[in-house]
Protein backbone atom coordinates (compact mmCIF):
# COMPACT_ATOMS: atom_id res chain seq x y z
CA UNK A 1 0.00 0.00 0.00
CA UNK A 2 3.07 2.56 0.89
CA UNK A 3 3.89 2.04 -2.68
CA UNK A 4 0.63 3.20 -4.91
CA UNK A 5 0.91 6.38 -2.48
CA UNK A 6 3.77 8.83 -3.87
CA UNK A 7 2.33 7.83 -7.28
CA UNK A 8 -1.00 8.98 -6.12
CA UNK A 9 0.31 12.36 -5.02
CA UNK A 10 2.20 12.83 -8.18
CA UNK A 11 -1.26 12.45 -9.87
CA UNK A 12 -2.81 14.85 -7.94
CA UNK A 13 -0.01 17.08 -8.80
CA UNK A 14 -0.54 16.41 -12.41
CA UNK A 15 -3.94 17.20 -12.17
CA UNK A 16 -3.65 20.31 -10.78
CA UNK A 17 -1.01 21.06 -13.06
CA UNK A 18 -2.77 20.57 -16.14
CA UNK A 19 -6.28 22.26 -14.82
CA UNK A 20 -4.55 25.21 -14.12
CA UNK A 21 -2.45 24.95 -17.78
CA UNK A 22 -5.93 24.39 -19.40
CA UNK A 23 -7.36 27.45 -17.67
CA UNK A 24 -4.60 29.93 -18.70
CA UNK A 25 -4.78 28.51 -22.48
CA UNK A 26 -8.47 28.60 -22.54
CA UNK A 27 -8.13 32.27 -21.22
CA UNK A 28 -6.07 33.76 -23.30
CA UNK A 29 -7.76 31.85 -26.49
CA UNK A 30 -11.12 32.89 -25.88
CA UNK A 31 -10.89 35.77 -23.42
CA UNK A 32 -14.32 36.76 -21.72
CA UNK A 33 -16.35 39.60 -21.51
CA UNK A 34 -15.29 40.45 -17.87
CA UNK A 35 -12.20 40.87 -18.98
CA UNK A 36 -12.44 43.17 -21.94
CA UNK A 37 -12.47 40.49 -24.87
CA UNK A 38 -8.62 40.95 -24.92
CA UNK A 39 -5.42 38.98 -23.83
CA UNK A 40 -3.41 40.14 -21.42
CA UNK A 41 -6.59 42.11 -19.59
CA UNK A 42 -6.24 45.64 -19.60
CA UNK A 43 -3.89 47.45 -16.16
CA UNK A 44 -1.83 43.88 -16.59
CA UNK A 45 1.48 44.86 -17.33
CA UNK A 46 3.33 41.94 -19.33
CA UNK A 47 7.35 40.82 -18.87
CA UNK A 48 9.27 41.24 -22.62
CA UNK A 49 11.06 38.03 -22.41
CA UNK A 50 13.25 38.89 -25.29
CA UNK A 51 15.18 41.98 -22.90
CA UNK A 52 16.50 41.39 -19.68
CA UNK A 53 15.32 37.25 -18.49
CA UNK A 54 16.97 36.45 -21.99
CA UNK A 55 20.42 38.20 -20.91
CA UNK A 56 20.33 36.76 -17.50
CA UNK A 57 19.49 32.87 -18.56
CA UNK A 58 23.05 32.98 -19.57
CA UNK A 59 24.27 34.55 -16.60
CA UNK A 60 22.54 32.14 -14.32
CA UNK A 61 23.92 29.53 -16.22
CA UNK A 62 27.67 30.34 -16.01
CA UNK A 63 27.10 31.19 -12.30
CA UNK A 64 26.14 27.38 -12.12
CA UNK A 65 29.14 26.71 -14.26
CA UNK A 66 30.95 28.39 -12.00
CA UNK A 67 30.23 27.16 -8.72
CA UNK A 68 31.03 23.54 -10.71
CA UNK A 69 34.14 24.41 -11.55
CA UNK A 70 34.65 26.24 -7.72
CA UNK A 71 32.92 22.62 -6.36
CA UNK A 72 35.74 20.54 -8.25
CA UNK A 73 38.97 23.10 -7.77
CA UNK A 74 38.16 22.23 -3.62
CA UNK A 75 38.26 18.91 -4.23
CA UNK A 76 41.63 18.71 -6.56
CA UNK A 77 42.92 20.98 -3.66
CA UNK A 78 43.29 23.69 -5.99
CA UNK A 79 42.43 26.81 -3.50
CA UNK A 80 43.77 29.81 -5.99
CA UNK A 81 41.42 27.90 -8.59
CA UNK A 82 38.65 27.61 -5.94
CA UNK A 83 38.96 31.37 -4.65
CA UNK A 84 39.01 32.44 -8.49
CA UNK A 85 35.51 30.83 -9.22
CA UNK A 86 33.69 31.88 -6.14
CA UNK A 87 34.43 35.56 -7.33
CA UNK A 88 33.26 34.41 -10.54
CA UNK A 89 30.23 33.11 -8.98
CA UNK A 90 29.53 35.75 -6.81
CA UNK A 91 30.14 38.50 -9.51
CA UNK A 92 27.81 36.52 -11.84
CA UNK A 93 25.00 36.77 -9.08
CA UNK A 94 25.44 40.28 -7.77
CA UNK A 95 25.04 40.95 -11.97
CA UNK A 96 21.72 38.55 -12.54
CA UNK A 97 20.14 40.07 -9.04
CA UNK A 98 21.46 43.87 -10.24
CA UNK A 99 19.51 43.08 -13.64
CA UNK A 100 16.56 41.45 -12.42
CA UNK A 101 15.98 44.31 -9.54
CA UNK A 102 16.33 46.39 -12.31
CA UNK A 103 14.19 44.89 -14.75
CA UNK A 104 11.06 44.49 -12.23
CA UNK A 105 11.36 48.02 -10.96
Amino acid sequence: MKTVLPSLEGGDLLLTAKAFFRASSHSSLAPTVEIGGIWPPLGIWVLDPFEIPFLNTPILLSSGAAVTWAHHAILAGKEKRAVYALVATVSLALLFTGLRARYLS
